[in-house]
């Protein structure tokens, strides 16, 4: 069974109310196509779909801590995805990407600008669309998520390869990426007023999100590129001092760090890309970055075991399960 089937199966006690948040986002795309009529009648009518791994968890959340009416958070659960959707139009105008999740890009579709500002009101349209709950707490919450984001990315830009410790990109993954999926995971709790329950899912979604960057950055060097749809060593080409990247960096010897170092931030031949799995394979960073996420993994079962067991909870654990099985 492959990821996105498994996946389906683990949203089941969560599927109708992920439907209403895929919705409500549906709805800001439309609304942010709308502001520019000159596009909106060759753009696609809703976002391009990805996994929904943070409105799901948000919802899964919601009902470990006792939510009887899950679909009063499907609106929590959609601005958490818009959140991750503004990250995304900002990152596709840093990496000049033309496509997203088999789409076009709102850069390519639109303009460098024009994506940008795009990002910028669905980041509006999910404030605002948590501050309807009426807790400060949240809204707070979330605008510490976006600046964490922010910061992080800022850190480590132009980050050389040569200067680059293994402790700079486990920094980015756990303020750009792990933040969003703690901050998902704990502000159901936060909104019910159950505080040991928000910081056991805080550290549930924080480090899920760290096993999370950690096999994404991993796929790019030892993913098959048929299932991804991309060549692997793209990180590479594009001088993103990525966690195993860094870690192969410091494995190699003299000259085959000076040999890798040449190949970073341009495009690679077949010849080169081989030599880089070689190396990646012969010096174990494969099994190492695995490691690495295994125990953080470990660290966000821990957090749930304070729970009672319910269809909920069996499906957070079941994600830990797919997220060190992803192939894509």
């Amino acid at each position: 069974m492959d990821i996105n089937a498994r996946l389906a199966l683990c949203y089941q006690p969560v599927a109708r109310e992920l439907e209403a948040a895929r919705a409500i986002v549906a709805g800001f795309w439309r609304d942010a196509l709308a502001l520019v009529p000159s596009q909106s009648e060759t753009a696609p009518a809703s976002p391009p779909s990805g996994k929904g791994l943070r409105p799901a968890l948000c919802l899964m959340a919601a009902g470990v801590c006792g939510v009887n009416n899950l679909s009063d958070y499907a609106p929590m659960a959609a601005a958490f995805e818009a959140l991750h959707l503004a990250s995304l139009a900002h990152d596709d105008v840093i990496d000049r990407a033309m496509t997203r999740r088999g789409g076009v890009s709102l850069n390519a579709m639109w303009n460098n600008h024009a994506a940008v500002l795009g990002g910028d009101y669905l980041v509006a349209r999910a404030i605002e669309t948590l501050a309807e709950f009426g807790d400060c707490g949240i809204v707070s919450q979330a605008v510490s998520t976006v600046r964490r984001m922010a910061e992080a990315e800022l850190a480590f830009f132009g980050l050389p390869l040569e200067k680059a410790t293994l402790d700079k990109p486990l920094n980015l993954a756990r303020g750009k990426t792990a933040s969003l999926f703690a901050a998902a995971c704990s502000a159901p709790a936060r909104a019910e007023g159950r505080s040991e329950e928000q910081d056991a899912l805080e550290t549930y979604g924080m480090a899920l999100g760290m096993a999370f960057q950690l096999t994404d950055d991993l796929l790019d060097l030892g993913g098959d590129p048929e299932r991804m749809g991309k060549p692997v060593c793209q990180d590479v080409e594009e001088g993103k001092p990525t966690y195993p990247i860094v870690l192969l960096h410091d494995r190699l010897g003299e000259p085959d760090r000076a040999i890798f170092r040449s190949f970073f931030g341009r495009p690679i031949d077949p010849g080169e890309r081989q030599w880089i799995l070689d190396r990646v394979y012969e010096l174990g960073i494969i099994d190492y970055v695995r490691g690495t996420a295994e125990r953080y993994i470990e660290e966000a079962l821990d957090a749930l075991e304070p729970f009672r067991e319910s269809p909920f909870l069996r499906s957070m654990r079941i994600i830990c399960e797919i997220v060190m099985d992803r192939d894509r």
